[in-house]
């Protein structure tokens, strides 16, 4: 079985057998809304949007309220057929997609596309690449892509702090890959403008160094998360910008 159909697997399994919704697409709930939290600065109500990695649609309802529609996108159709029968179709639509090829282009492009850790499901650096391949053709001129991804040199950082205290270094899940900054930004940068990062090195620094619970942690780091801790983050957001 190859590493695609590995990553199919687990999360169509997922879909199935994890009762609550909320957490069918990741247990973290706290760092999830950390990660709204950092996105919704950026949506205004007359976007169009496509989602790409939908999964369930948990973060589709929360998109759909929040701009002018959303076209949801995932590979797994046991997700899919979840979303449909748990949130419906109200401003929104539910549709097979894979972030590596390009599909069908809409007329125009899209206005705005969200992606959040969807990159670390694919089976290595080249098939990363090929997806932002992708979501730039998929994006109008001028678009902007909310990219929002998990990279190894967090998990790195983190680990060397652990050391010091004698924890055991962080197990990433054996289903993703993790590209680092270094590999990946290069592409990023030839493909869009940057245009705001953002992190999560003082939910990440509290939680897996401090010792400190997710909910608190979360708390805490809304009102206090200064840059000396963004080489902490595993989880790195761009604002990025098609050009004209």
């Amino acid at each position: 079985m190859s590493a695609t159909d590995v990553v199919l697997d687990h999360w169509s399994d997922r879909a199935r057998t994890i009762a609550d919704d909320a957490a069918v697409n990741t247990p973290n709930m706290a760092q999830r809304q950390l990660e709204l939290a950092a996105i919704e600065p950026y949506l205004t109500a007359d976007m169009d949007v496509l989602e790409v990695g939908c999964g369930n649609g948990h973060t589709t309802s929360w998109l759909r309220e929040r701009v002018g529609s959303v076209f949801a996108i995932d590979r797994s159709e046991a997700m899919l057929a979840r979303a449909r029968s748990t949130y419906g179709e109200t401003n929104n639509v539910f549709h097979y997609g894979d972030i590596r090829y390009r599909g069908v282009r809409r007329e125009g492009g899209w206005d705005a596309i969200v992606c959040i850790r969807v990159l670390i499901n694919l089976a290595d650096l080249d098939e990363q690449r090929q997806a932002l391949e992708s979501l730039a053709f998929r994006l109008n001129p001028g678009g902007m892509l909310i990219l929002v991804e998990g990279f190894a040199d967090g998990f790195a950082a983190l680990d060397l702090l652990r050391t010091l205290i004698e924890l055991p270094p962080l197990e990433p899940s054996p289903i993703n890959f993790y590209s680092t900054l270094a590999d990946l930004r290069p592409e990023i940068e030839r493909l869009f403008t940057v245009e705001r990062t953002f992190h999560l090195g003082a939910f990440d620094y509290l939680t897996r160094v401090a010792g400190i619970g997710p909910d608190s942690a979360a708390e805490l780091s809304q009102a206090w998360n200064p840059d000396y801790f963004e080489h902490l983050s595993r989880i790195r957001g761009f604002v990025l910008r098609k050009p004209a």
